[in-house]
Formats: structure tokens, C-alpha cells, sequence
């Protein structure tokens, strides 16, 4: 699942054959795809190509905060700032989540989201968020919505 806005995307429907790039152009862009190590690619829940770093290279964002929940997500981090993103937190091991639930590293985001929401940089609602060793931001730390 992809939030970009107010909106949620799921793969499917949504695969990186048929994703308008355009809806990543957003200040908080909260991401819920899967990610596998030294791959450009996320996926979906039933292994689909949800996104590609080419197709989030591909835009211009506007100073976005980024929250990557899958596995791997700071693996894929640098296609996000390199298309603009101030901040992008992830993991850059295995994540434990479920599939139609609140797992844990749900449970880092929302709470990282809750944070963000409410002023904290990328890097303090992190830390707030109680996540492991394993998380980190990318970019500017110090990076808040304005």
C-alpha cells in the first residue's frame, strides 16, 4: 500500500506498469510495499512490482518527509532524496508486519507519523517511535513538515 495524501494505493490494482508517478508528488508519503535487498524495486503483497527508484527518480518532490514500513526500506531511500525528499526513514533489515493488521513495524509508522504530524523532525519521531537499531533516516535529520 502506498499513502501518498489522503489516499491509500494497494498493489494490485495499483503495479508499477500502471502507477501514475505524479501521485508521489506530496510533502508525507508513507509507504506499505515490500522490499528485498540490493533490488530497485517494491512490491505488493502478492509479489507484484508495485514501484520502481527509476519511477521515484522520475519526479520532482516537494521537499517531502518519506516513511518506507516494508523490509529493506532504507535500502531504497536514496531514490527518494535523489527526487527531492528532505527525510526518508526505514529499516534496513527485515520488518515484521502483517499483512491485514497492525504489526510492528505498523506500529513504528504510525507512531513516526504521529510525531511528524504534530512538528517533531524525521529524526526525533523516529526515536520517539520506539524503533530499533535497525531503522534509520536518511537525509536531513532535522527535516520537519512546514
Amino acid at each position: 500500500m502506498l499513502t501518498t495524501g489522503s489516499v491509500p494505493l494497494t498493489c494490485p490494482p495499483v503495479t508499477a506498469e500502471n502507477f501514475d508517478t505524479n501521485r508521489l508528488v506530496e510533502r508525507l508519503i508513507y509507504i506499505r510495499l515490500h522490499g528485498i535487498p540490493d533490488q530497485p524495486y517494491l512490491y505488493g503483497d502478492n509479489w507484484l512490482t508495485a514501484l520502481s527508484a527509476d519511477q521515484v527518480r522520475s519526479v520532482r518532490l516537494p521537499s517531502s518527509l518519506v516513511f518506507l514500513e516494508g523490509c529493506y526500506g532504507a535500502l531504497f531511500a536514496q531514490a527518494f532524496i535523489d527526487a527531492g525528499a528532505l527525510a526518508v526513514a526505514g529499516s534496513s533489515e527485515q520488518t515484521i508486519g502483517k499483512r491485514l493488521a497492525i504489526g510492528p513495524s505498523s506500529t513504528v509508522g504510525q507512531r513516526w507519523l504521529w510525531s511528524v504530524l504534530r512538528g517533531k523532525s524525521a529524526g526525533e519521531a523516529l526515536a520517539r517511535a520506539g524503533a530499533g537499531e535497525n531503522w534509520s533516516v536518511i537525509g536531513d535529520k532535522e527535516a520537519r513538515l512546514t
